[in-house]
């Protein structure tokens, strides 16, 4: 198990896996896991090796991977990222 990263015990089954190196970013995604869902029992792997062993061992019924968000992502005003979208023009 991840060293108390997460908020899972060891004796309860991991039901979220959240790859992701950052630590507060990590952190910030448990925690919304556990608002939206309490008591999901949910943890973090630092790497991709750490990630594939909680797998194995748990067999989690989510993975969250986290990554640089693409290019067509912007800043918005607010500190947060929004995706750019094209939609396609509407059908007559």
């Amino acid at each position: 198990m991840n060293q108390g990263s997460g908020t899972t015990p060891t004796s309860s089954r991991l039901q979220v896996l959240v790859l992701e190196p950052d630590e507060t970013l990590a952190a910030e995604i448990l925690s919304a896991v556990e608002e939206a869902a309490p008591g999901t029992g949910a943890d973090r792997a630092a790497s991709l090796g750490e990630a594939q062993q909680l797998g194995v061992e748990q067999k989690p019924a989510l993975f969250v991977l986290v990554s640089t968000p693409p290019a067509i992502w912007r800043r918005s005003s607010s500190t947060t990222c929004a995706p750019v979208i094209p939609m396609p023009a509407p059908s007559s």
